[in-house]
């Protein structure tokens, strides 16, 4: 990191500080920049590092955790696949599920309940997409909407499995499982 980085540093630290509604101050900011520098960790690398850190912390991250979560956002960046070539199974790769095209998500469509059904504003939701019109689970007096629910092609789907891998599991949910 460079000393041209310090704005999209403190940038950075300032959003990390706001997920978890906490201030930063100007001496707190400065020093973790400068553990930052010393370490040599790029900007990119800074910012994966902070939303890995909001999404799966509990609290406030230390630096130390932090800086795991650099050298886990550095891993991943530089694992990255090379794109298949040209006429590879991958690069030809065809729908897999007609219901989900592959999201892992099946659409329907609720009429609504007690509300008059409204053509026009239903219309733009059948030209899009073909939605199974289905009621969704809501007891309340509800206007038309789409909803989704896990499709059933999820454990075999080929195409979903390469784009969500299954997550190993964890003794922690942080970097270092010895920290109490």
């Amino acid at each position: 990191m460079l000393e041209a980085d310090k704005d999209g540093c403190f940038v950075a630290l300032k959003h990390l500080h706001a997920a978890y509604h906490k201030k930063l101050s100007a001496d707190a900011a400065e020093m973790t920049f400068q553990i930052l520098r010393k370490k040599q960790v790029p900007l990119t690398v800074l910012k994966r590092a902070v939303v890995l850190a909001v999404e799966s912390e509990r609290l406030l991250p230390r630096v130390a955790t932090l800086l795991a979560y650099c050298d886990k956002a550095r891993a991943g960046m530089t694992n990255r696949q090379l794109p298949a070539p040209e006429g590879s199974p991958e690069k030809d790769a065809v729908e897999w599920c007609r219901l989900c095209d592959d999201t892992g998500f099946e659409p329907f469509f609720c009429v609504g309940r007690e509300h008059g059904m409204d053509l026009d504003a239903i219309g733009p939701y059948y030209n899009q997409r073909k939605y199974e019109v289905r009621e969704c689970r809501s007891a309340k007096p509800h206007f038309p909407h789409t909803w989704v629910r896990a499709c059933e092609c999820r454990p075999t789907n080929p195409v979903y499995l390469k784009n969500h891998p299954p997550k190993a599991p964890t003794f922690s949910g942080t970097p270092e499982s010895g920290r109490l």
